[in-house]
């Protein structure tokens, strides 16, 4: 009887999640400047093929893109000892010389202390230079900044301003920013059905946590019609991508058949995924799972085992069942 107690105490507390808001500020990986197209090589490989020699001897002729990368290869070690002290010093010439992406990169150091003593006032004004020159990134740090009143005065609406410029300029994350300020009414008159479409526009663009978003709104018919289809949809594009809570989302809806044909077994592998990148929800119902036997063999040492670990967590529903099992 103790295995049922435990099952009908967990069956009745699996429920979807909502997804996560996006960190709080962007790290964007650096882009190269170089003439001419680069085909077919990632970053990493581009900057192997630059050599600092010839970089630093266009650098000191007030080469802006040479100033540029000659600080990437600084800033991330490649073919130099990585320096960046000296990173910032080549980030501040090209900047100074009005490239936005150094203005972006110098703000970076900046916030983050790095070759540099921290100035969040000093990121903040590397930002806006570059938000003024329609820099995407720099218009979301610098909207980030207003968000958070570091380094400039904290003004919702002011911030809610560049992630709308960077918005319609198509950054997938400024659209999930701008949406979030519709969806909560933080700097705009709340709106969710503007929101939704600025999820969908970040959605459409790949982006996983505007994706899982998207799954919970259709779900729940916020800003949109209720169609549990497009939650599953969306749920899974966002869950193949790595999402944690969208792996546990879609895995709800295939344990229960909703907006998509029941499976359990398939809904145990999402569960197992979600619980091990330590969402506590999926490791909840994973246990459940196995205590049950549901779409898996059951198996009660193992359901302990990820019970334990949610616990750890301190999820409340992992914790009573924990405590009632020492109970009984």
């Amino acid at each position: 009887m103790k295995k049922l107690a435990i099952v009908l105490l967990m069956a009745c507390m699996l429920a979807p999640v909502m997804a996560q808001d996006v960190p709080g500020m962007l790290d964007t990986e650096p882009v190269i400047k170089r003439p001419g197209p680069v085909s077919g090589k990632n970053q990493a490989e581009v900057l192997d093929d630059l050599s600092p020699e010839l970089l630093l001897r266009m650098a000191g002729q007030d080469d802006v893109n040479a100033q540029y990368n000659l600080a990437l290869l600084y800033a991330n070690g490649i073919g130099v000892e990585q320096d960046y002290v000296v990173a910032a010093e080549w980030f501040r010439k090209a900047a100074e010389a009005g490239d936005s992406e150094a203005q972006v990169q110098l703000g970076y150091l900046y916030d983050h202390g790095r070759g540099v003593s921290s100035s969040a006032a000093l990121a903040a004004y590397w930002y806006r230079k570059a938000a003024e020159q329609d820099d995407p990134v720099g218009m979301i740090n610098l909207g980030q900044f207003f968000s958070e009143g570091r380094g400039v005065a904290g003004d919702p609406v002011v911030a809610c301003d560049w992630f709308e410029k960077a918005a319609e300029i198509g950054h997938p994350e400024a659209q999930y920013l701008f949406a979030e300020c519709l969806e909560y009414g933080a700097g705009r008159q709340q709106d969710m059905t503007a929101a939704s479409r600025w999820f969908m526009a970040a959605a459409e663009q790949g982006d996983a946590i505007a994706q899982a978003k998207l799954g919970n709104l259709y779900e729940a018919g916020q800003g949109v019609d209720k169609d549990p289809e497009q939650a599953a949809y969306w749920y899974q594009r966002a869950a193949e991508q790595g999402e944690p809570q969208a792996q546990y989302n879609y895995g709800v809806l295939l344990s229960e058949g909703r907006g998509v044909q029941r499976d359990p077994a398939a809904a145990v592998q999402w569960f197992e995924k979600a619980a091990k990148q330590n969402d506590a929800n999926a490791q909840f119902a994973l246990a459940d799972a196995y205590l049950e036997g549901r779409g898996v063999t059951a198996d009660t040492d193992t359901a302990l085992r990820w019970l334990q670990e949610a616990a750890r967590q301190n999820y409340p529903p992992a914790v009573a069942v924990l405590e009632k099992l020492r109970v009984e």
